[in-house]
């Protein structure tokens, strides 16, 4: 993708332009990740295309039609009345919103708009950014084909497929049962058990290494943080919160006095993040760790971390590859129940005894619940940030980059001694970012954020009719 940079003092003043000055818990950037269930880096490119947009639309003698994502921010930047206002006379155009009225007129006149934008863009920055400029949201950039049906839905039907089914099978088949007996229907019940098991485990594997690769060199996965590969493979907030509290430590920010964390001089943080740590413990002094950890773990900045992975996890286990997959399993382990729960039928009417086929039954059954949580589980858990790591680290050699993953390669080892020690707490309880571990080490609320997030195309240019302006 070829990219270029305009030499001119009014894109220099665009481009350096922070809309998150002065810091504050909950400023735009905050706002667009919270609301959309953006990640770090997307909310961070969406912003920058917006400047790009904004920066067309000062200096073209015609109206430029954003696309779905730049309209969600400018959307949003409207919100912050005094921050769009002084934005606008820094470009020296007042540029205006016109709202869509779904007229025919308007939409030719916005297609045409379009075409427009995307030449003039194309003509001071090069390429467009697929990911912002030419899909209605964040996931869609993934290219996933999504699933017709929710898989509840597809495991109750199922489920009732098989009861229905019930009756007539063991009519058909109780002359075979009949025929077998006991200890040789058990041995070959778990012999054939054992060999679907087998062969749903590669395939499975095998599948799902298909869908990862699909995946990982996107732009999306390619630009994860470590604080997000962090949530994703432990599922805690109270993870993320130490890491980013041991980067303070190591930046010299903050420091450990009598198992207390205390700012160093009149620190203020470079990040949304970082801020948000340093004036919660301003407010709070000498709170605890663990009471500190809890009071994060309610920041925007910390909750959007979980609700952007949990949003990434929801749009794969909708995705057609995972939905085909999960109803295989299902079927699969649905027939080997039925087949056990037959033969227990058979016995009760034989007055046969039933212990170790009913036994039979609930370990099938017990086996099925397990395998079919697994199968998200340790896609998200295990597979994919091992690949994202790799992928990552194999493609970025700055020492900046392999300092922050290392929490991920490295475990506890890459803490802070000192904060290790608040961390493990009175019980000394294991800590996070442990290879061998993925559940929490804390207690208390760490839970995810808010699930709240809209579609990235609902607000876009089908209300949007483009921009004007008025000098």
């Amino acid at each position: 993708m070829s990219s270029k940079t305009p030499d001119t003092e009014l894109w220099i003043r665009v481009e350096n332009y922070n809309f998150d000055l002065p810091l504050c818990e909950y400023g735009l950037a905050t706002r667009l990740a919270k609301e959309n269930c953006w990640t770090i880096a997307f909310t961070g490119k969406a912003i920058s295309e917006y400047k790009k947009f904004m920066y067309l639309a000062a200096i073209s003698d015609q109206m430029v039609a954003p696309s779905p994502v730049i309209d969600i921010v400018w959307h949003e930047h409207i919100i912050f009345t005094q921050s769009y206002a002084d934005f606008c006379m820094m470009i020296g155009k007042n540029i205006q919103h016109i709202p869509s009225v779904n007229s025919t007129r308007q939409t030719q006149s916005l297609i045409q708009s379009r075409k427009y934008t995307e030449s003039f863009y194309t003509e001071h920055f090069g390429d467009l950014p697929s990911d912002i400029w030419k899909q209605p949201d964040m996931l869609a950039d993934l290219g996933l084909k999504q699933f017709k049906f929710k898989l509840k839905s597809v495991s109750l039907v199922i489920i009732l497929s098989a009861l229905t089914l019930l009756v007539p099978i063991y009519h058909l088949l109780r002359p075979v049962y009949l025929r077998i007996n006991n200890p040789g229907f058990l041995i070959n019940y778990w012999l054939l058990a054992l060999c679907v098991v087998g062969l749903l485990e590669i395939y499975n594997r095998t599948v799902l290494k298909k869908l990862l690769t699909s995946i990982v060199s996107r732009s999306l996965i390619q630009n994860l943080k470590p604080e997000e590969v962090i949530y994703m493979q432990t599922g805690q907030l109270a993870n993320v919160i130490s890491f980013s509290l041991d980067k303070l430590i190591k930046k010299q920010k903050l420091s450990i006095d009598e198992n207390k964390l205390k700012i160093k001089n009149s620190e203020t943080g470079d990040s949304v993040e970082e801020f948000t740590i340093l004036e919660t413990l301003r407010s709070s002094d000498k709170i605890s760790y663990q009471l500190l950890l809890t009071q994060l773990a309610n920041k925007p900045c910390f909750t959007n971390i979980a609700s952007s992975m949990d949003a990434l996890k929801k749009y794969i286990h909708k995705s057609a590859i995972f939905g085909r997959l999960f109803c295989i399993n299902a079927v699969s382990f649905t027939t080997l129940i039925t087949i056990a729960f037959m033969r227990y039928l058979t016995g009760i009417s034989q007055n046969k005894p039933v212990v170790l086929i009913f036994l039979s039954t609930l370990i099938a059954g017990i086996l099925a619940i397990f395998f079919l949580y697994r199968l998200g589980k340790d896609l998200f858990e295990s597979a994919l940030p091992d690949l994202t790591r790799r992928e990552i680290l194999a493609r970025r050699e700055s020492d900046s980059v392999h300092n922050d993953w290392i929490y991920l390669l490295s475990g506890a080892a890459a803490v802070d001694a000192s904060l290790l020690v608040l961390m493990e707490g009175p019980k000394g309880k294991r800590q996070p970012f442990d290879s061998d571990s993925r559940s929490s080490c804390f207690s208390g609320d760490s839970s995810g954020g808010d699930s709240h997030c809209s579609s990235g195309g609902d607000s876009s240019c089908s209300s949007c009719g483009g921009c004007g302006s008025s000098d």
